[in-house]
């Protein structure tokens, strides 16, 4: 798994894109991109946030045991 994979996870059928990895912490981790509202939190939805994404972040370790890549990147 690498940023500009496209997974979708196992269980839910959520597709996530994969914008960048980090090892901060002694671990590799990986920032998604997670289309739609599946992240919306209330206040998202509600407009009382001021920079709204679907963004974040997940071990790689738990990345590639809850999700598969569909679409391997550049």
């Amino acid at each position: 798994m690498k940023p500009g994979d496209m997974v979708k996870f196992k269980k839910t059928g959520v597709f996530a894109l994969i914008l960048q990895t980090s090892n901060e912490g002694g671990y590799s981790s990986m920032e998604l991109h997670v289309p739609g509202d599946v992240l919306a939190h209330t206040a998202l939805r509600g407009g009382t946030l001021q920079n709204p994404v679907n963004l974040t972040w997940m071990t790689e370790h738990m990345l590639r045991r809850t999700a598969e890549v569909v679409n391997e990147g550049w």
